[in-house]
């Protein structure tokens, strides 16, 4: 799996950034989804980790 893999975000919350890294602009609480930053934060996890 390649780095690309990881970084599609079908949501289009993720705006990204320099080399591998991407940012969520928050407005306000409606803005969090908690189920698609859990996946989020296990792509990064697994990142690490390969």
């Amino acid at each position: 799996m390649s780095i690309d893999d990881y970084l599609t975000d079908p949501s289009g919350r993720l705006i990204p950034g320099a080399r591998a890294m991407a940012a969520v602009k928050l407005r306000d609480l409606a803005d969090v989804d908690p189920a698609l930053f859990s996946g989020w934060l296990r792509a990064a996890a697994n990142l690490e980790e390969a």
